[in-house]
């Protein structure tokens, strides 16, 4: 099974960087005439777990504005983060690099960046990569990824504190060679580790539904992507009114209609190992609690909440991140270091830590006209890791919106108890395409899927544990599309796998049972 690992980003705001054919960039800060920030783009923050075979501590990398990269290395003594290397531009960086946008981590050892450099006058995007831990650094300037649209602005277009969504980001698979890379109108795969780079969406070309006509194009963008294996993903797209989410189940060839939302804000979606889990937020419900936590099996059909929302005091600057080091067993990082824990999937959370009284003050934002609050000035990002002895943490910046520095120079470091996370390694994919709903289920699963061959088919769940809790015979069937159900009574609520087996051919699908 293949899960879905976080980059950390960087957080450049609203420069004017109209990349393709501009002068110069500049690292500036751009307003509307409300004083708020346009939007924001995360902390260029990339980090990857220790190694307990070879006792090595966790490593972490920060981005600048001015083209550098500062190296970290975690200390699990002292719970802290220690600065040990800074690489600068013309010298372990290429000259040529003007900013650090965005750093990822696709493997052990493996930085990946998305950069701003200049080309010959002109400012372009570009992928700066290191395969030793940043001993050394290349510029790679793919075509696809020159042509990338991050930011746009356009006198007083794109403002509002609702805009809070990500503009750009990084996700990869476990296997460090297949990831996605995003900006507001196009989404990029690579298949090599970030070498080459080719569009699979395009939200310019892509026709939309007519639900999202009824708002402002100018706020139409992407609000993210997320992959479950190199053929199946989603894309969200829309506006501040209404976003569509659309999936694919071939690499990006083709999109298929899934679901719409409106009106909802897409703070974050990932695939956490059995599901897509996706975090909205109501940008008509600022200051109360409005965050929702959704899933899905598999981008198809309806998005489900569950009954109980995250209880999570938000407002108009959205500073709350999701994070799932298990398909159970999610973080919700708010605003100074407020962190919830929910250990069965999003249905119940518990707080972990309060604010963290050696945060440094980040005021409220009102979302008015008068509004000078975080938007205008501050930016986070966290990370899941462990230490070299398996312990875990979430390690986290704060940075300035204007200058990309550390607030306070700091990496925090916040211990996280132990927990039992479901295994997510049984999934397995076969060409009979299995597809259940609904999901969660609570009485019946409906599932479809195409045989080879003619053959008698076997449907059985099998729990967290390993052991099948059900075996249904569906006896001989005729090759081609077929479609059943099968009854969850009595079986108690949780996580399982879903084993389609008709003879040599076996296929395992996530699903959630709810009571």
């Amino acid at each position: 099974m293949n899960r879905v690992s976080h980059s950390l980003l960087l957080l450049v705001v609203i420069p004017l960087y109209f990349l393709v054919s501009i002068s110069r960039v500049e690292a500036q800060c751009g307003y509307d005439s409300r004083g708020n920030v346009v939007f924001y783009i995360p902390p260029a923050f990339a980090a990857q777990n220790g190694d307990p075979e070879f006792f090595t501590s966790a490593k972490m990398y920060v981005g600048y504005r001015d083209g550098s990269i500062q190296a970290w290395e975690f200390d699990a003594l002292n719970q802290s983060a220690n600065l040990i290397q800074t690489y600068t531009p013309g010298e372990q960086i290429p000259a040529e690099v003007d900013a650090i946008m965005y750093l990822s981590i696709p493997s052990p050892g493996r930085v990946v960046g998305l950069v701003i450099y200049d080309d010959g006058g002109t400012s372009r995007y570009g992928i700066l990569r290191s395969t030793d831990g940043g001993g050394s650094w290349s510029l790679l300037k793919p075509p696809a990824v020159t042509a990338l649209e991050v930011i746009e602005y356009t006198e007083n277009r794109l403002h509002g504190n609702y805009w809070r969504g990500p503009l750009l980001e990084m996700k990869w698979l476990e296997d460090g060679m297949h990831g996605w890379l995003w900006g507001r109108r196009s989404a990029l795969k690579t298949t090599d580790g970030g070498a080459t780079w080719t569009e699979i969406y395009s939200a310019t070309a892509k026709t939309s539904p007519a639900s999202l006509t009824v708002s402002d194009t100018a706020y139409h963008a992407i609000w993210g992507v997320a992959f479950n294996s190199p053929e199946s993903g989603v894309v969200i797209e829309g506006n501040k009114i209404a976003t569509v989410i659309w999936y694919t189940t071939d690499g990006g060839d083709n999109w298929n209609f899934g679901s719409t939302m409106s009106p909802k804000l897409i703070v974050d979606v990932d695939w956490t190992g059995a599901a897509y889990r996706l975090l909205r937020a109501d940008p008509f419900n600022f200051g109360g609690n409005n965050l929702e936590v959704l899933n899905n099996s598999n981008g198809q059909g309806s998005w489900q909440p569950y009954p109980k929302k995250p209880p999570i005091e938000t407002n108009a600057e959205l500073m709350t991140e999701l994070l799932w080091p298990a398909h159970n067993v999610g973080f919700l990082v708010h605003r100074q270091g407020e962190i919830w824990r929910t250990d069965d999937g999003g249905k119940t959370w518990n707080s972990v830590q309060a604010i963290d009284n050696t945060y440094p003050p980040v005021p409220f934002g009102d979302g008015f006209g008068t509004d000078r609050g975080p938007q205008q000035g501050y930016g986070q990002k966290s990370i899941f890791i462990k230490d070299e002895d398996g312990q875990n943490y979430i390690v986290h910046v704060l940075t300035d919106t204007c200058t990309g520095e550390l607030r306070d120079k700091l990496i925090y470091v916040w211990p996280i108890d132990q927990f039992a996370g479901v295994d997510e390694t049984r999934e397995q994919h076969s060409a009979m395409n299995v597809q259940t709903s609904p999901n969660p289920a609570s009485s019946s699963l409906d599932l479809s899927f195409t045989l080879q061959k003619r053959g008698t088919v076997l449907a059985s769940l099998v729990n967290a544990q390993g052991v099948r809790v059900k075996n249904v015979k569906l006896g001989l069937l005729e090759a081609g599309q077929q479609t059943q159900s099968i009854s969850v009574e009595g079986v108690p609520g949780g996580y399982y796998q879903l084993e389609v087996i008709a003879g040599e051919e076996r296929e395992a699908q996530s699903v959630i049972i709810v009571r």
